[in-house]
Formats: C-alpha cells, structure tokens, sequence
C-alpha cells in the first residue's frame, strides 16, 4: 500500500506541466478576446498562483477585472478585498445581483450573496445569521461553494455538518472534484459516519483517501497535498510525486514541501539548485 493506486493515472510532473502552459496561453488569449466570465476567472486563478507559468498578480487584476465586468460575482469579490477604497460600492452593486441571480438559481451567486450578507446586509450591518440561511439552502441543492463558506461559519454544530456532507458528495457524485476533495477532508476530520453504516465514530480514513485521491485527478492540488500528507502508508517518492502534482496546480504548502523533499533527497534525487527554485515559487505563492 506504499505506491499509489493504478486506478489514479496521474501524467508525469513535464506533461502536467506543459498542459497547464499551453491551457493558461490559450485563456490568455480568450479572455480579453471573448469576455467570458468563467474563462476570465480561471485565467486569474492561473496567474494569481502561478499555474502554468509564474506569477503574475498583474495579469490576475486585469482578468479579474474582465470577469467581474462580465458579471461574475466572485471575481468583484475578490477585487473588493484587495481594494479597500473600493470594497464598500463594489459590494453594494454585488449584493443587489447576487441576490437577484440566487433568486434565479445561480448558486454560486448565492455563496457570493451570503458572503456579503455577512459584512453588508439589507439593513447595512453584518447579518450572519442571514448568510447562514442562504449557505444552507444553496448547498442543500448542490451549491458546493455554498457548502464549504457555511462549514466554515462559527458555531456549527454537529448535526449542520450531516446536510453539508450530503451536498459535497452530491457534486462529487455529479463529476466536481472541489466536491470530492471537500468531502474527502470532513471524511478524514471525522465529522460524518463512517460509509458502511456502522456506529462507530472512527475515521473513514480508506474512504477518505479515495475521495482525495479522485479530486487529486481532477487537478484539486489541495487534495493532492491532503493525500500526500495525510496517507502516512505512501512511499517517499508517491508522497514527493502527488507534492509535485500539487504544487504545479498553486498549493503553496506542496511547492514548500516539494522543495524540502528535493533538498534532502527523500523520493526523488538530490537536487539544491531544484529545490531552491521550488522554495523560490513557495514564497511567491506566499510562504
């Protein structure tokens, strides 16, 4: 049990690699092009963590200026925290249609409404409790955005957790792997019953590992770096391989490990001069 499972196929660090160039230089060309608020978005992701080449906060602003132009809630959301001037107008606009577009169905502007819901609400103060009843509904019908900003709320109690759990493994069930990767995390902290039923509270960790280890395939690098660290069976050079998976997907924790494994030599060769590269990326990425 020391390798990892055939059924996870992962391509080699160099294809991985020079897939994600050649998806983040075509976004980068349809972005400004089409205007689409998805490809804008995803482009931002790329370069505000540097996938699929480094760095690049600038480009990150302007694509994420592009989506949010397009109606793309998520992306004013972020624009709104690095720009405090103009946090307050930016949230005022977002509230009024991400509220109209919940109302429409759109569940990720339901995350997006009941985020703001918790620092402006309709009566101009924080109304958490508002915000709550939103996250609930979204990630009750599959809102996995939804799902993980209310298991994050204060005070949740242990029978909220059982709806939420639901909700991830309905979109994982449903083809997303941010829905695996977040179940496979509840599994693994042991905040929902073990999956054959049994009463004991112990932690599903097989089922656990292999909700990761599917998110992990569907480039999640946070589940590729859960698996990694948390698969305490895994041989040195599978735990190296899925930091590098994770890493080359933005995970900052995986690029800092990586380099601690490739500077010590454990899984994969020797290498100082690659491994201060990867503790170079590290501390672009914020660490």
């Amino acid at each position: 049990d020391g390798g990892l499972p055939e059924v996870v196929p992962f391509e080699s660090p160099r294809l991985l690699a020079a897939r994600l160039r050649a998806l983040r230089t075509a976004r980068a060309g349809a972005c400004p092009a089409k205007k689409d608020a998805a490809t804008c978005r995803a482009l931002a992701h790329m370069a505000r963590l540097g996938v699929g080449g480094p760095v690049d906060a600038a480009a990150a602003t302007e694509a994420e200026r592009t989506a949010c132009s397009a109606g793309d809630d998520a992306s004013c959301l972020a624009m709104a925290r690095r720009d405090p001037e103009r946090a307050e107008r930016l949230a005022r606009t977002m509230r009024l249609r991400s509220r109209d577009a919940c109302r429409r169905g759109d569940l990720a502007a339901c995350a997006t409404f009941g985020e703001l819901a918790t620092t402006l609400g309709s009566s101009g103060a924080p109304e958490p409790e508002t915000a709550r009843v939103i996250w609930t509904s979204a990630c009750t019908r599959g809102g996995t955005d939804a799902c993980r900003k209310l298991l994050a709320a204060p005070g949740l109690t242990a029978a909220e957790v059982a709806p939420i759990a639901a909700g991830f493994e309905r979109a994982c069930d449903a083809g997303d792997p941010e829905g695996c990767a977040s179940l496979g995390l509840v599994v693994l902290n042991g905040l929902v019953p073990r999956a054959d039923g049994s009463a004991a509270r112990g932690v599903d960790h097989d089922r656990g590992h292999k909700l990761l280890e599917r998110a992990c395939l569907g480039e999640v690098g946070l589940a590729c770096t859960a698996l990694a660290i948390r698969r305490v069976s895994l041989e040195p050079a599978a735990v190296a391989r899925l930091f590098a998976r994770g890493c080359a997907l933005g995970e900052v924790e995986a690029c800092s490990e990586l380099a601690r494994h490739t500077e010590g030599g454990r899984g994969v060769i020797a290498d100082r001069a690659a491994a201060d590269q990867l503790y170079d990326r590290a501390c672009a990425l914020g660490r």
